[in-house]
């Protein structure tokens, strides 16, 4: 007896400890056997000052970027003629009937869908709105989300359909990734088939837990019940097929998870090792994901990555919705932010030019 609670006590203690370290590696994808296609491409001129660099939907020729000046929080463009030109802008910052405190926006290119949230510290509402009709507030469809109540949630969201959507984040003792809000019922749960990586202890707050795993992206399939999962730290995605409220199955793209520590007052300390996450944007065939360069040790010892900030990346690589490597390029100039067209034809991201902001377009058919 006395043999068997000795081990217990130490495997409790080897346990208790991994909460104080996390970062656990488990690629799916050598990424250094990659083999990359170079990619050139070639700046937009536009019409106007771009204000942002954050292209948050893309359908077809249409563009629309996250502006940081002004009235509006987003700029409409068009591409006509390899020239971007701006047709309007539209949301207001504010608590008003239409407004947003802080919004997050993403789309479906097939179905001419966008939707915004309203998020300040909780999830007030989302907007949905045709993409033709967004200078007319009077056609916005309002979702009013219900009461979280306990739960610590995010802004990013994947709509499943008008009454239930997945969001990243869970309450403060969870060790579950998402929740589903059911916008019908007016109820908020957890999903229990994704949870924070490594062992957790159930008495224990998980705040630091929080920000780093939830925060992410999490994108909808444009006609498919299947979401993608894109942390901001490490290089974690993950692939989930839905069924109702529940994960029907995972399918890991990438492993590397985010390596931090956590202090006793809940702090969140990046280790040297940890990897600077993935943007990602997707199409009905390809997910296409951004890597962001430098390990947090090396982006303390550069303030720049090939003549641009140290976040901007040019490793470009494209997966299916079975989590299969279709393509790697290697982009001619570091970008920030990227979208893609329908068709998987065309992408345009966002760099530097000098000191403005400029949108710089590659074509994709031309590199298969």
């Amino acid at each position: 007896m006395r043999t068997f609670l000795y081990i217990f006590i130490i495997i409790s203690f080897m346990a208790s400890c991994s909460l104080k370290k996390t970062g656990q590696v488990s690629n799916k994808l050598d990424e250094n056997s990659i083999e990359f296609v170079f990619l050139l491409g070639k700046n937009l001129p536009c019409d106007s000052i771009l204000w942002g660099a954050s292209i948050d939907f893309v359908n077809d020729s249409l563009l629309i970027i996250e502006e940081l000046s002004g009235t509006s929080t987003y700029g409409v463009y068009r591409v006509y003629s390899d020239k971007l030109v701006k047709e309007g802008s539209f949301l207001t910052i504010g608590n008003g009937p239409f407004e947003a405190v802080q919004p997050y926006l993403w789309g479906n290119g097939d179905k001419n869908i966008l939707y915004v949230t309203d998020f300040s510290g909780r999830l007030r509402c989302i907007y949905k709105m045709n993409v033709e009709k967004i200078y007319h507030k009077d056609l916005w469809e309002t979702i009013h989300a219900p009461d979280a109540g306990e739960h610590l949630l995010f802004p990013s969201v994947a709509m499943m359909n008008d009454t239930l959507c997945f969001i990243v984040g869970s309450g403060l003792y969870s060790d579950n990734i998402l929740s589903v809000i059911d916008f019908k019922l007016g109820t908020t749960e957890e999903v229990d088939e994704f949870k924070f990586p490594g062992f957790n202890s159930p008495s224990e707050l998980k705040v630091a837990k929080h920000m780093v795993y939830c925060d992410a992206e999490l994108l909808k399939h444009p006609t498919e019940n299947k979401i993608v999962y894109a942390g901001r730290l490490g290089r974690y995605i993950e692939i989930f097929e839905i069924e109702g409220k529940e994960i029907r199955k995972r399918t890991p793209v990438c492993s590397t998870y985010p390596s931090f520590r956590i202090t006793s007052d809940q702090q969140q300390i990046l280790n040297d090792d940890c990897l600077r996450g993935v943007l990602v944007r997707v199409t009905k065939n390809r997910i296409y994901s951004l890597m962001r360069p430098y390990t947090e040790k090396e982006a303390g010892e550069h303030d720049s990555y090939k003549e641009r900030p140290n976040y901007y990346g040019d490793e470009l690589i494209v997966y299916d919705w079975d989590g299969n490597l279709i393509n790697a390029y290697r982009l001619d100039v570091p970008i920030v932010s990227f979208g893609v067209t329908n068709d998987d034809s065309v992408l345009y991201g966002t760099t530097l030019d000098e000191e403005d902001f400029v949108v710089r377009k590659y074509n994709l058919k031309n590199a298969e």
